[in-house]
């Protein structure tokens, strides 16, 4: 965004200014990071991390790089952008080694850490891990949720999507081990809330139930009646027939909807939208039973480690944070 844009900018008032520059800082964001996992020789734990971008420039959607961006386009941007790049929430995760290029600021209080991990997750308070602080501060964290992530690929392989494969004893999880994503969980220290985030797409969204035996739906995917009656609606959680951008458009409007009267949290980032989505609003979702399976084992998992913890002290803090679902798309951006 830049000032040529706007013909009549410098003709508006200083709070309208404020506004726009509120807006095109996309707060509260979404930022996706790249974190390496480097193990330790001795142990064969995890020692060290290392936080990078998550592409570059052109493909990268991440809200720190807007807010690069805008910061010293004027006084007023300036104003906006320096609470979230220079206030006490406000936090360095990665820094170019030379150039010019702005360095990754996030708001945490605020914005929304994707990790795409890369190598092994092992839990970093068994053994030593040192790097506590490169990941301190960061209260929402998410993972991108990908259906049927299988647990028969080699740990050591680079992971570009998080696959949380099964180290369990006597128990292989076919899909999501509750106990690798507790493992993943302890390496934020101030983690609040943790999410796994869907990418609204057409083989992610249940096809409509079949019309009734006799009965033809019409182009909009409604039951047709006998005579001139109006058509019966068709059920909540179905689609319509058409083309797969107007399934995912309509999908996400009804989940968008249902966020915005309830109050959930929405976030934004340079291309996508993204909502929070409660168990009850993710049943059109075909990995729904996967997902929430999963969180229900973790909670069972952190039930179980407490009860454990009451008769063996343990050193260690559990992290408990909330557990929730973002959908998202690139379609509408408002």
């Amino acid at each position: 965004m830049s000032l040529p844009l706007f013909p009549k900018y410098g003709e508006l008032i200083p709070e309208l200014k404020l506004e726009i520059w509120r807006q095109a800082s996309l707060s509260p964001g979404v930022h996706y990071f790249h974190v390496k996992t480097r193990i330790d020789n001795l142990g064969g734990h995890v020692r060290r991390i290392e936080i990078t971008p998550s592409g570059q420039v052109d493909s990268d959607p991440s809200v720190w790089r807007v807010r690069a961006n805008i910061a010293n386009i004027d006084k007023h941007s300036s104003d906006v952008t320096k609470k979230l790049l220079e206030g006490p929430s406000a936090k360095e995760l990665w820094r170019p080694k030379r150039g010019k290029n702005p360095s990754a600021v996030i708001d945490c209080d605020n914005d929304v850490v994707c990790i795409r991990f890369h190598g092994p997750i092992y839990n970093p308070l068994i053994g030593r891990f040192v790097d506590f602080d490169k990941l301190s501060g960061i209260k929402r964290v998410a993972v991108e949720y990908k259906k049927n992530w299988t647990h028969d690929v080699p740990s050591y392989r680079t992971l570009i999507d998080p696959m949380f494969h099964c180290l369990c004893v006597n128990l292989v999880h076919k899909v999501t081990c509750p106990k690798t994503v507790a493992d993943f969980i302890q390496y934020f220290p101030d983690i609040e809330v943790f999410y796994f985030m869907v990418k609204l797409t057409s083989p992610n969204i249940k096809p409509p139930p079949p019309a009734p035996r006799g009965k033809k739906r019409n182009r909009q995917g409604v039951v047709k009646k006998e005579g001139d009656q109006q058509p019966e609606p068709a059920p909540a959680e179905s689609r319509t027939r058409t083309k797969a951008a107007q399934v995912i458009s309509e999908t996400f409007t009804k989940l968008r909807d249902i966020a915005e009267r309830n109050k959930l949290e929405t976030f934004e980032d340079k291309v996508n939208t993204y909502c929070e989505a409660r168990e009850a609003d993710t049943t059109c979702l075909t990995m729904h039973d996967e997902i929430w399976e999963v969180f229900g084992e973790l909670k069972d998992l952190w039930r179980l480690i407490k009860l454990i913890k009451t008769k063996v002290p343990s050193p260690y803090q559990l992290r408990e944070p909330e557990l929730k679902v973002l959908v998202y798309t690139e379609l509408h951006k408002r």
